[in-house]
């Protein structure tokens, strides 16, 4: 049985669920869920509260993060919360029974059923000498240099941490806490991209690529969802424009997020507003270029947008 690996805060309760729906919807067999949150209780009043049932998870652990004695790296004045650097500590909350698990960032969507896949790519990587599986995101070129020279990479790959398949026991057996913990206070100053060029700097290459079909960046240009969609398993919304945030929900393929919060949630749109001003001024910006009302409901979406700016 798949095991899926989440850390969060209480600012992505409602994200974490839809991509929890998005699982529950496409996967054909049951999985277990383990969460790293730093409030549990605010997970589960949304769940209580908007009577929120998944059938096909067997088992729902949510771990409450206790570990506060740690300068994280780059999150001053940065929409990035400490909660990206909770997977650090799984082997202080998760049983040893747990042979390997699946990491997902919270603004990951499942298109299709991915249990065959990831399946498949636990026994490549129980077959390999690696500890993890992941997509490769950046290769050494010219243009990439800096952040290979930042980081001291002697590899010539970098791979995105917002899908991750980890051996566990190898994980636990080799300490990986300590060497991040430790990693992180000697580059502390280099890191720009959080937890993940910690990671990367620990792993250095060392690790079994991946199809980007688990692992597909949503483009964040203005483009219909095409049939190249049609073999994404993970579809992951990366970078600052979220389907939640007001430009982010205009994407046409931002869609397929809304879709999937509106099945769990009694409104057709999330939307979350951490820069009133901008976000005030992207909201009177599209109505006046009409581009809001494009979409399927474009007064709901007004609601939920002056919703959001009142909070």
């Amino acid at each position: 049985m798949l095991n899926y690996l989440f850390c969060l805060d209480q600012n992505y309760n409602k994200q974490l669920l839809t991509t929890l729906n998005s699982l529950n919807v496409n996967s054909t067999s049951n999985f277990n869920i383990y969460i790293i949150h730093n409030d549990p209780e605010s997970l589960y009043s949304d769940i209580e509260e908007n009577n929120i049932k998944f059938n096909k998870i067997n088992k729902f652990q949510v771990f409450k993060y206790t570990s506060n004695d740690f300068a994280f790296p780059n999150l001053e004045n940065n929409h990035i919360s400490e909660a990206t650097y909770y997977r650090f500590f799984i082997e202080d909350y998760i049983n040893e029974d747990v042979d390997y698990l699946v990491y997902l960032d919270c603004d990951i969507l499942c298109l299709n059923n991915p249990s065959d896949v990831l399946a498949e790519t636990i026994r490549k990587l129980e077959k390999s000498s690696y500890m993890i599986a992941a997509s490769t995101e950046y290769i050494h070129t010219e243009d990439t240099s800096e952040l290979f020279n930042r980081l001291d990479l002697s590899s010539t790959s970098y791979f995105n941490a917002g899908v991750v398949v980890i051996n566990y026991q190898m994980w636990k057996s080799e300490n990986l806490k300590q060497k991040l913990l430790r990693t992180m206070e000697q580059i502390h100053e280099k890191v720009n991209f959080w937890d993940q060029d910690i990671l990367n700097h620990v792993f250095d290459g060392n690790y079994l690529t991946i199809s980007n079909n688990l692992n597909f960046f949503a483009p964040v240009s203005k483009q219909n969802i095409n049939s190249s969609l049609r073999s994404v398993i993970f579809l992951h919304f990366a970078g600052s424009t979220k389907p939640w945030s007001i430009q982010g929900a205009l994407l046409s393929i931002s869609s397929i997020f809304h879709d999937n919060y509106s099945f769990i949630f009694p409104n057709n749109y999330l939307i979350v507003t951490n820069y009133k001003k901008r976000a005030l001024f992207d909201l009177i910006k599209n109505l006046f270029n009409l581009k809001i009302f494009k979409l399927e409901s474009p007064i709901d979406f007004i609601k939920q947008t002056l919703r959001s700016l009142k909070a």
